[in-house]
C-alpha cells in the first residue's frame, strides 16, 4: 500500500527540475535493484511528461548513459514546469495506483484520460518541442499524411515491407491506423502535434516489422520509449532504456518506402537507415 506521504514525496519530485548527474547516478543503481532509485526514475520521467517536456532528451540521456554506461549527458534546461493540479493527481492515482489492470490497451486508454487533466500550456510547450526535435524532420511544415488504405496495401507485390503490413494487419485483425485519428480530435492539434500523432500511428505496425518489435506488452513499451527517443512523444518507457538509444539515432524510420523495401531485408534496411 502506497501512504499518503509516499505519494505526497513522490509528487513533490515529480514537480522538482532533474539534475541529470544525479539521475545517472540513479539509473545505475535502479539497474542493480534499488527501489528508491527506481522511483525517482520514475518522477523525472513524469517531470518531462507532465511538466516540463524541454527536459525530455536530458531526462532520457541520464537514464541511458547511467543504464548502459557512458559520460555523453545533455545539460538539463532551465525552464520553469507548468503547475500539476491536484486534480491531476487524484486521476493519476486512480488510473495508475495499486491494482490497477497491467492490459497495454487498458493502460493506453488511462494514458489518454490522464492527458485531459494535464496544464493546458502544455500544448504549446509540446509543439515547440516537437518543432524542434532534431529527429522530427521539420513536422510543422509537412502535409497530414492520407488516410491508409487496406487494399492498396494488398495490391503492393510479394516480398515487400507494405504487403508484410497488410498480412499483419490481416492476420491479426489490427486496425489499420491503430487508433482512429478523428476519434482522438488530431485534426485539432497544431501542425507539428498533428502530423506527428498521425504519423506515428501510421508508422506503429510497420515499427513492429522493421524493427523486430513483438506484439508483447513489453515490446508495445520498447516502441513507446522508440517513439519518445525519435520526436519528443509524449508517451515514454521507463524500464527500456536501450531502445532509447536505438531510436535516437535513427534518421529515417518514418520515411520507409513500404513497396520497394524487402520484408525479408528489413533488418538489413533498419541497419542501413540507423547507422
Amino acid at each position: 500500500m502506497i501512504s499518503g506521504e509516499q505519494k505526497r514525496v513522490f509528487e513533490a519530485s515529480v514537480a522538482a527540475r532533474p539534475d541529470a548527474a544525479a539521475l545517472r547516478s540513479d539509473a545505475a543503481a535502479a539497474k542493480a535493484g534499488q527501489s528508491e532509485a527506481a522511483i525517482r526514475l520514475c518522477a523525472a520521467l513524469a517531470h518531462c511528461a507532465f511538466a516540463a517536456p524541454e527536459t525530455a532528451r536530458a531526462v532520457y540521456a541520464a537514464f541511458r548513459t547511467g543504464w548502459l554506461g557512458g559520460e555523453d549527458l545533455i545539460a538539463m534546461p532551465d525552464v520553469a514546469p507548468a503547475p500539476i493540479s491536484d486534480g491531476f493527481w487524484q486521476t493519476f492515482w486512480a488510473l495508475f495506483g495499486e491494482g490497477a489492470p497491467s492490459d497495454p490497451l487498458a493502460i493506453t486508454g488511462r494514458i489518454v484520460a490522464l492527458s485531459a487533466q494535464v496544464d493546458p500550456s502544455l500544448l504549446a510547450r509540446f509543439e515547440a518541442v516537437s518543432r524542434t526535435h532534431p529527429k522530427a524532420a521539420d513536422p510543422a511544415t509537412r502535409a497530414t499524411p492520407p488516410r491508409l488504405i487496406l487494399d492498396d496495401l494488398a495490391a503492393l507485390p510479394a516480398g515487400s515491407l507494405g504487403r508484410a503490413f497488410w498480412q499483419l494487419i490481416v492476420d491479426n485483425r489490427f486496425d489499420l491506423e491503430v487508433l482512429d485519428r478523428e476519434a482522438l480530435s488530431l485534426s485539432s492539434l497544431p501542425p507539428a502535434l498533428r502530423y506527428l500523432n498521425t504519423r506515428i500511428l501510421q508508422m506503429h505496425d510497420i515499427w513492429h516489422l522493421a524493427g523486430g518489435f513483438q506484439t508483447t506488452a513489453l515490446h508495445e513499451i520498447a516502441i513507446s520509449a522508440f517513439q519518445q527517443a525519435q520526436f519528443g512523444h509524449g508517451y515514454s518507457a521507463v524500464f527500456l532504456a536501450v531502445v532509447w538509444r536505438t531510436g535516437r539515432d535513427d534518421r529515417r524510420a518514418k520515411w520507409l518506402v513500404w513497396s520497394s523495401t524487402s520484408a525479408p531485408a528489413a533488418a538489413s534496411e533498419r541497419q542501413r537507415a540507423w547507422s
